[in-house]
């Protein structure tokens, strides 16, 4: 059967071809009645920038610095007579508190109250000398009474006799007075009322003048100095011949610090400012005040206990400025100038006069007009005129 064999031998090799050919003419046919794509015109959208109303307003700009605690008063207690300390005070121990008054260390006193009776033996003979001095003085003038007193010399009469008894009884006072005086000396007494910062003489130590016993300072006043800048001092108004213009017209200071674990506040004012700028950083240092910093005065109104050494920030009151724009910090660009939207929403830079540059706020005098909508959020570039849309709360949380 050689017809069916060939019949065979052709089929299989058309039936691929077969295949191939209609798989092209699908593929043609999908691709003549496949839809077309049709080209949109780009659209540019302008930015999305937020926007804040400004009108002027009065207001005082704070002034900001820091400081360290230090108190108003403070020295040394010296001696001032030679002898062994024989005693001190339960409060005489480092960071105790005292009062104005207290005796603080005792001295030995034995000598001085030696020379005190030594002294009186003294002052008693000196005043009978003296008594015996004028009697024969009055006496030698009644029996010279009469005569010719260019004849009659001084010592004669016994007159430098009675004067020298007159100056033996006064330095002899002198001496019991001085001997008085060095056996009260003995008594440390502590000048005002305040706390002992560190002991440098104690029992039994054999100590003379001008050694020093302790250094002590007082507790009704703490200051706190705080360096300002030129600019500073202008915001605040402080007048830098300080004194009575501070009296009459007091600047108030807010004090932050941290007592344990806890931020505290405290009330103040600036009470004076420093004679002389700072050489090193050219900063005015101002002096603020606190009363009764350990509440142990004035029995008023308690407030946290501040503490010599502490740490705190200040944030000082400014003097009132009429007709200030305030705006972000973010609103403020190249230091003097701001963008302003106008009505067709289009980009206008504007310069401004710049009262003060805070942390998250800027205070600008002029160049600004009552209801301008100045843009507050950046752009990648700012042109003038350019075309820009506000944002709205929907486009603000997307």
């Amino acid at each position: 059967m050689p017809g069916l064999s060939t019949m065979k031998h052709y089929a299989r090799f058309l039936l691929p071809v077969l295949i191939i050919v209609i798989g092209i003419a699908i593929a043609w046919l999908l691709l003549v009645n496949s839809p077309k794509a049709h080209r949109k015109p780009t659209v540019v959208l302008p930015p999305i920038v937020q926007v804040q109303q400004v009108s002027p307003q009065d207001v005082r700009i704070p002034v900001f610095s820091q400081g360290t605690v230090m108190p108003a008063t403070s020295s040394n207690l010296s001696a001032e007579v030679t002898g062994q300390i024989i005693s001190t005070s339960p409060h005489f121990a480092n960071g105790d508190f005292f009062k104005k008054g207290e005796v603080l260390l005792q001295i030995n006193p034995s000598d001085y109250k030696l020379a005190i009776t030594k002294g009186e033996a003294q002052v008693a003979t000196a005043r009978q000398q003296l008594a015996k001095a004028e009697a024969e003085y009055r006496q030698k003038v009644e029996e010279y009474k009469g005569v010719d007193p260019s004849k009659v010399s001084d010592y004669a009469l016994r007159k430098p006799q009675y004067e020298e008894a007159k100056a033996t009884l006064k330095a002899a006072t002198a001496d019991l007075d001085l001997a008085r005086v060095k056996l009260e000396r003995c008594d440390i007494r502590a000048p005002f009322d305040g706390r002992l910062v560190q002991k440098k003489a104690d029992l039994g130590q054999y100590v003379m003048p001008g050694t020093v016993l302790a250094s002590v300072y007082a507790t009704d006043i703490a200051e706190v100095r705080l360096p300002l800048t030129p600019e500073q001092i202008n915001l605040a108004g402080i007048p830098l011949t300080g004194g009575d213009q501070l009296k009459e017209h007091p600047v108030r200071v807010r004090l932050t610090g941290r007592v344990g674990n806890q931020t505290q506040t405290w009330g103040s004012r600036i009470i004076r400012t420093e004679a002389m700028i700072d050489e090193s950083n050219r900063l005015q240092y101002v002096v603020a005040q606190v009363k009764d910093p350990y509440n142990i005065h004035d029995g008023k109104v308690k407030q946290p206990v501040m503490t010599s050494g502490m740490f705190v920030e200040a944030e000082i009151e400014g003097r009132q400025l009429q007709g200030i724009f305030v705006l972000p910090r973010t609103a403020l660009h190249n230091k003097k100038t701001v963008w302003v939207l106008d009505k067709d929403n289009h980009l206008g830079i504007r310069d401004v006069e710049v009262v003060y540059r805070g942390e998250d706020k800027v205070y600008i005098k002029s160049g600004l007009n009552p209801g301008d909508n100045i843009i507050t959020s950046p752009l990648d570039s700012a042109v003038e005129g350019m075309q820009l849309r506000v944002a709205t709360s929907a486009s603000r949380k997307g």
